[in-house]
């Protein structure tokens, strides 16, 4: 039997898109001095590392950050937060112990330690140690940020910056007291300028003899000090060790597209080319995320569960690697989705997938759905199930401005071949009529299905109007 279809009418799916965000003192350094021994040849012993001091009023919900803790051999790790020391009468107690930035309520006056120790599956790191300290009176003391490590050729003029440093009470004025721990024998460190304040956010200083000139900060917003910080700077005048910077932390939802950034790692050398490997360091339970492009300066990969995912970047200029650098990716849950069968109808030379999706978001726009609609739509290339997010929450038709009328509980209730009413409102809200059938070349399950012309692509993927070819399409809200 031939069957021919001349209108095509999408139903669209909903996906909300990620925000970028970044914040620069939930990302602690990973120093060189946070290796341990190794325990086989074959595996190293994880490293943990629970993140920066804090200071703030008491009250507040604190949230810790183990995003820096990194595996040798790239293993995934878990993560067990437990408190070694409380102010007296508090009742602090962990939320998500077992997660990269478990929570609590500071509710008295004083220090809170933490420990932190991290397992790569085969052993456990040595603890960690991260303090907090609230205060109920007018001012909390700052937090000092001495900036990332830097690897320079001998003779570069350096520049510190603190300007990372905090203070939880707004619209205080910090001072900044640099200094120097060590240096290299015979370094002088001097400033290249006329005045040179070492009371500035910024410092400079020519680092004019090979080795390591280690650094401390303090802030001090006008009546306390924070506890200093560190930075180590490495001057070298063969080749220096690249830089690695995995990107600022990212908020993203859930089954979207996660891109990773890598472009700002650095090499002091002129003319070195990097190349980059990045890998997975945790991520949530259950979750099969893959990094797409591992070895790319932006890879990417699916968030397929909602939760916390932790990846680091390693760069080599082909002679030598940069210690790890590590990003966060907090995923929010997932939410419900809407769905709808577009008003207009439409031949089969659709633009190919990316046509017809741009089409289902022009007809979501057009009356004020908010999110990102794709076509449910599958080529000889790509199903529909492979393009679209798996959705835990239920999808729901448009009606009006209104979620109502579950089509489906979740995923796998909409792909099993039983819809509860059936998609039938178009985007406006309104019953699409009279009834008209649809060609996807999707089955019930999403997958690809080329009927009635098993050796020919449908409507040439959906490029062309060719009568002999199936020109009808569905889209989803995803």
């Amino acid at each position: 039997m031939n069957v021919r279809f001349f209108g095509l009418l999408f139903i669209c799916l909903f996906f909300i898109t990620a925000c970028g965000g970044s914040d620069s003192n939930n990302l602690p350094m990973v120093s060189a001095e946070n290796n341990l021994p190794m325990v086989s040849a074959e595996n190293n012993l994880p490293v943990a590392n629970a993140g920066k001091v804090q200071n703030l009023p008491t009250g507040t919900t604190v949230r810790l950050d183990g995003s820096a803790s990194l595996d040798d051999n790239s293993d995934l790790i878990s993560y067990s937060w437990s408190f070694i020391a409380l102010p007296g009468d508090s009742s602090a107690a962990l939320s998500g112990p077992t997660t990269v930035n478990p929570t609590f309520t500071a509710d008295k006056d004083g220090a809170y330690v933490l420990n932190l120790v991290v397992n790569d599956g085969t052993v456990a790191s040595a603890a960690a140690s991260v303090t907090i300290t609230a205060a109920s009176d007018d001012n909390s003391a700052p937090v000092a940020d001495a900036g990332t490590i830097q690897n320079v050729a001998t003779g570069t003029l350096v520049t510190l910056d603190g300007s990372g440093s905090s203070d939880a009470d707004t619209g205080n004025w910090l001072d900044y007291e640099w200094s120097f721990v060590s240096q290299p024998t015979d370094s002088a460190g001097i400033c290249p300028y006329p005045i040179c304040a070492i009371t500035d956010v910024t410092w400079p200083f020519i680092a004019d003899n090979e080795g390591a000139y280690v650094l401390r900060l303090v802030v001090n917003d006008g009546a306390l000090s924070s506890v200093p910080a560190y930075v180590t700077i490495t001057a070298a005048s063969g080749n220096s060790a690249p830089v690695a910077d995995a990107g600022t932390i990212q908020n993203a939802a859930f089954g979207t597209l996660v891109t990773l950034d890598g472009s700002r790692s650095s090499d002091a050398d002129a003319g070195d080319l990097l190349t980059y490997a990045w890998a997975f360091v945790s991520k949530p339970t259950d979750s099969i995320a893959a990094i797409s492009g591992p070895t790319t300066v932006n890879p990417t990969f699916t968030a397929d569960k909602e939760g916390a995912y932790v990846l680091s970047l390693v760069v080599n200029d082909e002679v030598l690697s940069s210690i790890p650098n590590s990003v966060f990716i907090l995923v929010a849950p997932p939410t419900t989705k809407r769905v709808f069968v577009t008003s207009t109808v439409y031949q089969g030379d659709l633009g190919g997938l990316d046509g017809a999706d741009a089409k289902c978001q022009a007809r979501a726009e057009a009356v004020g759905l908010s999110g990102h609609f794709k076509a449910w739509l599958s080529s000889s290339t790509l199903s529909a199930a492979d393009r679209l997010i798996h959705n835990p929450k239920s999808y729901f038709a448009v009606y009006g401005s209104y979620r109502q009328y579950v089509v489906a509980s979740n995923w796998n209730d909409l792909t099993d071949g039983s819809l509860k009413p059936g998609i039938t409102w178009n985007e406006k809200g309104n019953i699409n009529g009279p009834w008209a059938k649809t060609w996807t070349a999707t089955d019930n399950s999403g997958a690809f299905l080329n009927y009635p012309s098993p050796s020919k692509p449908p409507c040439d993927d959906w490029t062309s109007n060719k009568s002999s070819s199936p020109q009808s399409l569905i889209g989803w809200q995803d």
